[in-house]
């Protein structure tokens, strides 16, 4: 499975992000682009403690979903809720200068790629305390669906 953690990947996910343009139309979903590129950074912020969330897991996420995710299964479109602290409206960042934004989301990434010590774990509201690994997995699966989602 792709992971953030890997630099070729990183690069390729970075120079998806610098091609988002605020013209850009969703192909599903409700987020805007500019919404989309500030709640994919609240993810990096979670990963790097910047922002924090309630854990709402139970046994069933952290034990079995957590691991087919980590394989690589796709989550539906559309069927997954995100966390209140990440939704627009509710407690995600909410969008400024679209080309500011979009600096932060590569600043983040950038961030998350170099600063994250290998041995440190660091909680995820559903899934449980996570490694530099495995949250490496689920921000590229993260970004990657999110970017998919307009075209990039």
């Amino acid at each position: 499975m792709q992971s953030i953690t890997n630099e070729s990947v990183k690069k390729s996910v970075v120079m998806r992000v610098e091609l988002l343009s605020e013209t850009d139309e969703r192909l599903w979903g409700k987020m805007s682009i500019s919404q989309n590129v500030c709640h994919m950074a609240d993810q990096l912020r979670l990963a790097l403690e910047q922002k924090e969330s309630k854990f709402t897991g139970n046994f069933f996420l952290t034990a079995i979903m957590k691991r087919l995710i980590m394989m690589g299964l796709r989550v539906p479109k559309g069927k997954v809720e995100t966390v209140n602290e990440l939704k627009q409206g509710i407690g995600g960042t909410k969008p400024g200068d679209f080309e500011k934004d979009k600096g932060s989301l590569i600043n983040l990434i950038e961030q998350f790629y170099f600063q994250y010590e290998p041995g440190k774990k660091v909680m995820h509201p559903a899934f449980g305390k996570l490694s530099r690994d495995e949250w490496g997995k689920l921000i590229y699966t993260h970004l990657n669906h999110h970017l998919e989602q307009f075209g990039r």
